[in-house]
């Protein structure tokens, strides 16, 4: 609850932010007697607008938008409290195709405005003088390089909030969004600014052109990615499926050198019962519940495969000093699973076997052993409820 709070007290603060960013710009504007540079926020503002529909969802649940080039180039023209104004038509109309407009949009324009500032601020400070030199454009990828930073701070807050999802791992998902095209963007910025000196408004077209191409390849790479883990993913749970686990084997097979790691075999106990009492849409969510547990619990870095029904392969990657440790956290994340399935009635519970990934061994004899090891955990917990039955006490 209090989490809730504190979000919707974050929210707020955007918001204001791009209130007062708009507020700041419409102020500078009017102070303004130079009809160039009027002319410029308005051309530029219109090239945002006309990339504004154009997003590609990132892997992390956050959005790239090419249009994100024309901000970055103003940041290098403009004083950067104006910058605001050339984002304005396009955020109304993002902000207009969806519920709570005016939230959507100074909630898109404090994202904005966030980064644009601390950038502007970088750029003050650095004192940054545009001349062709070295110092010079070393000042304005460190300017570029504080925006970048401050705005996928924000959009990590915001993406995680609307995911239910911690900060820390929603800023540890930033990584898989890094690719040439997103860098392309800040690049383009730069090229724009460079073109823009010589040719004005005429040069930056050239420069659409290859926006426009780049965004094209962009969305064309994230559809194949898109494709690619659909067809490695469990549809079911989001683990891992068998063929994923396949490709992993295989490729741990072609190389096998500098592997370390741990491998979990998990079985569900009276899984099949309890499917077979309450159905399959029961036993689904059960299924849905452990792997949601398992991605929620565990700190350390790891891989979860659907292996068969009601079987998973969990791997973590660590080297054997680490191998007590791990073995530590797994096995009091499961209990803790097989706890709270206690706590609702529920007579299901998960046993578990491990080996160790070493260079020496192949993966097949690896998983047997984990796979024998999980059976002797089944078989003795099997013996332990039936000596509870017939009224005997077992001791391991």
């Amino acid at each position: 609850m209090e989490k809730r709070i504190k979000g919707q007290f974050s929210f707020i603060f955007i918001r204001l932010m791009g209130l007062f960013s708009i507020g700041v710009g419409l102020r500078e504007i009017f102070m303004i007697d130079d009809e160039k540079i009027i002319f410029n926020l308005i051309a530029l503002s219109l090239f945002y607008l006309f990339f504004s529909p154009f997003s590609v969802t990132l892997p992390s649940g956050a959005n790239w938008r090419p249009g994100m080039a024309f901000i970055l180039f103003s940041l290098l023209y403009f004083d950067y409290k104006l910058v605001i104004l050339v984002a304005i038509p396009g955020t109304i109309f993002v902000a207009w195709k969806g519920k709570g407009f005016f939230k959507r949009f100074f909630l898109t324009s404090g994202h904005l405005a966030i980064g644009i500032f601390a950038a502007g601020f970088a750029r003050e400070v650095l004192n940054v003088e545009y001349s062709v030199n070295l110092i010079t454009y070393f000042a304005i990828t460190f300017c570029l390089f504080v925006h970048f930073c401050f705005n996928r701070l924000v959009a990590a807050f915001i993406v995680s909030q609307r995911k239910q999802r911690s900060f820390l791992k929603q800023i540890a998902l930033i990584k898989k969004d890094l690719n040439w095209g997103y860098f392309c963007a800040y690049i383009l910025g730069i090229l724009m600014f460079l073109i823009f000196r010589v040719y004005s408004v005429p040069g930056i077209l050239l420069v659409i052109l290859l926006l426009i191409s780049i965004y094209q390849a962009f969305t064309y790479f994230q559809k194949l990615k898109d494709i690619e883990e659909k067809v490695y993913i469990d549809v079911l749970t989001g683990a891992e499926n068998r063929m994923a686990w396949e490709a992993y084997q295989n490729q741990l097979d072609k190389n096998d050198t500098g592997r370390s790691g741990i491998i979990f075999m998990m079985d569900l106990d009276n899984f099949k019962m309890m499917n077979d009492t309450f159905g399959h849409e029961f036993g689904d969510g059960i299924l849905k519940e452990f792997v949601t547990h398992v991605k929620t619990v565990m700190t350390r870095k790891f891989r979860i495969f659907r292996y068969g029904g009601d079987e998973f392969i969990v791997v973590v990657p660590a080297p054997l000093e680490e191998y007590a440790d791990v073995y530590s956290e797994v096995s009091k994340m499961l209990l803790l699973q097989n706890k709270l399935w206690k706590q609702q009635g529920l007579d299901v519970s998960v046993s578990f076997g491990q080996a160790y990934l070493s260079e020496q061994e192949s993966i097949i004899n690896i998983v047997r052993k984990a796979d024998k090891l999980m059976y002797m955990n089944k078989f003795e917990k099997s013996m332990v409820k039936n000596s509870k039955s017939n009224g005997k006490i077992l001791i391991k």
